[in-house]
């Protein structure tokens, strides 16, 4: 439970630290590394 909760604060780090996308070019969202990262992420549970 404890390393679940340490899991989510250390993906929300990655997020808030995360560079906001271009948006002279945007992009899916499905295709964002980011995303692709959390889903990776999270199936490691």
């Amino acid at each position: 439970m404890l390393k679940q909760a340490a899991e989510r604060d250390v993906a929300q780090d990655i997020v808030a630290e995360a560079p906001a996308p271009a948006s002279t070019k945007p992009q899916s969202v499905a295709d964002s590394p980011l995303v692709k990262a959390a889903q990776a992420y999270g199936a490691r549970k």
